[in-house]
């Protein structure tokens, strides 16, 4: 099975939600392919690898164009590949995401097979970041 994952930041960033999406994935990993979209940058660390395959796990990073607080990003490259990634279910990490929300509105119009889940770490969880 071809699994997606969409979340705002991950591995090597580490709060709660970037664990346990680690954590998660690497164990999905062992017997699916897993596919990570992500941003390349948290605060003022931008990550120089764009892809990595860090234990089995496609990480595909993306530089964020616009960023206004923590829930107003911007990124239509991002959702472009998750349009031509052939994925059997996507996993979405948060809600609440301008972007994200968008994503799936999308996926779900021009991809109605395509199950997606969400796992919601927020915006009602989120801090001040």
């Amino acid at each position: 099975m071809k699994i997606g994952l969409l979340i705002t930041y991950f591995h090597p960033f580490r709060d709660g939600t970037e664990n346990q999406a680690l954590y998660w994935c690497s164990e999905l990993a062992t017997k699916h392919e897993v596919h990570v979209f992500t941003s390349d940058r948290r605060g003022n660390e931008i990550l120089k690898d764009k892809y990595e395959n860090y234990n089995g796990l496609h990480i595909h990073r993306y530089k964020t164009l616009f960023r206004y607080k923590y829930y107003l990003c911007w990124n239509w490259k991002l959702i472009v590949d998750l349009l031509k990634a052939d994925l059997d279910i996507l996993h979405v990490h948060s809600l609440g995401f301008v972007q994200q929300d968008l994503a799936v509105l999308i996926l779900k119009l021009l991809k109605p097979n395509l199950a997606i889940v969400n796992f919601p770490h927020g915006p009602f969880l989120a801090n001040e970041n």
